[in-house]
């Protein structure tokens, strides 16, 4: 049997937010024919729901807590730390209990999910001897602190400059160590092989998002818009532009009622959503199925390419109309062979003019969601993605 040691920053389980997803489903694809051990630094709370779920399933499983930097530790760890980023984050005891966790483990594969614990990798590589290292943090760090500098002015826009070239020297470490890299989508993976490495890294690999097809499953659909995301970055930014060019340009009679579904820490952000007549907005959930399940509509307002979005994947499985910009679809061009159930526009004044004619006709988009099932179930589903994740272990 396998042995493999995973190394997270978060609670896998529940996988309330969409970073934890990918996650959740590597674990799972381990279930069978694999000697598993997580070590999870996290301050969430509710750790002990998670420990039941693993430790049932067979896996040792530990929390860490991280502590609190002060700031001139935090200077040291961004500016001169041998380890960046995250190390000055474990108390020299918890630190040696994980070293001391993985030594007794005895494995020579590690899976680390996040560059926040680009560290670990060094630790892991250099002091542990453990050589085959996977690396997978979903999206690139680097290309999101790139992306961000643009939307920045003023000292915010100073700080991005500095975040970003701290971003590629944690990213450019993190891929040197481990034995293969693995990101969420196609753009990403490009981004750091070309910027970082001019194009000659060969073991940087894409496993795009899933979807859990059984979960998503349709319901009787309502009247309903749906938005699904956490509202801080760039989610926020895209919601906001949409409501404002968008969903605010239909006439108020002509509005459907538009669900929007994510935490917020912003106060005044959540009191300008309420003030928009037709929005009802939920707040953070534990559970989105009945969410999808009911609405009749899905919107997907990014304007990047960030792979299979989490939230065009659970509408398509749940039988959703899945609306949204060109590059929210980017990453589905490639099942073109399976069909186009969704719709994409270019433009929100487009985007105003498809919405309308869902709203007043709905009727003729039934059979879209219908369709939309078929394609979640034929190319998108989770299981499909289990076969990549074993192999990559055993290549390790």
């Amino acid at each position: 049997m396998k042995k493999i040691i995973v190394l997270c920053d978060c609670l896998p389980y529940p996988y309330d937010n969409g970073i934890k997803i990918p996650l959740f489903h590597f674990l799972e694809s381990l279930s069978e024919g694999f000697d598993v051990k997580i070590i999870s630094i996290t301050n969430e709370i509710d750790s002990g729901r998670c420990h039941d779920y693993y430790v049932n399933k067979g896996y040792d499983f530990k929390v860490y807590k991280p502590k609190v930097l002060n700031i001139i530790q935090k200077i040291f760890c961004m500016l001169l730390s041998k380890y960046p980023q995250y190390v000055l984050r474990i108390s020299d005891n918890n630190l040696s209990l994980i070293k001391s966790e993985v030594a007794k483990f005895r494995t020579d594969v590690a899976y680390v999910d996040m560059p926040s614990l680009s560290g670990m990798l060094n630790i892991l590589h250099d002091e542990l001897s453990i050589n085959h290292l996977i690396y997978a943090p979903n999206d690139s760090l680097a290309l999101g602190f790139k992306n961000e500098i643009s939307q920045k002015v003023g000292i915010k826009k100073i700080k991005s400059i500095l975040d970003f070239i701290r971003a590629r020297k944690i990213e450019r470490n993190n891929v040197e160590k481990a034995s293969i890299s693995f990101f969420v989508s196609e753009n990403d993976k490009k981004y750091v092989n070309n910027s970082l490495f001019n194009g000659i890294r060969s073991d940087i690999s894409v496993i795009e998002n899933g979807v859990d097809i059984d979960y998503f499953c349709p319901q009787i659909k309502m009247n309903k818009l749906l938005f699904v995301g956490t509202l801080e970055g760039g989610n926020r930014r895209y919601l906001q532009d949409f409501i404002k060019d968008v969903y605010s340009q239909i006439p108020i009679n002509m509005r459907w009622e538009f669900v929007i579904v994510g935490g917020c820490n912003d106060k005044d952000f959540i009191s300008y959503l309420q003030s928009v007549v037709g929005i009802n907005y939920v707040g953070r959930v534990t559970e989105l199925n009945n969410f999808y399940g009911e609405a009749f509509c899905v919107v997907s307002p990014i304007r990047k390419d960030a792979g299979i979005i989490n939230k065009v994947l659970e509408g398509l499985s749940s039988g959703c109309v899945v609306i949204g910009y060109e590059e929210s679809f980017d990453a589905l061009k490639k099942y073109s062979n399976f069909g186009k159930p969704y719709i994409t526009v270019s433009s929100s004044s487009e985007f105003v003019i498809k919405l309308t004619d869902i709203f007043n006709n709905y009727e003729k988009y039934e059979g879209l969601g219908l369709e939309a099932r078929k394609f979640a179930t034929a190319t998108l589903s989770w299981q499909s993605r289990y076969i990549s994740f074993r192999e990559i272990v055993n290549e390790a």
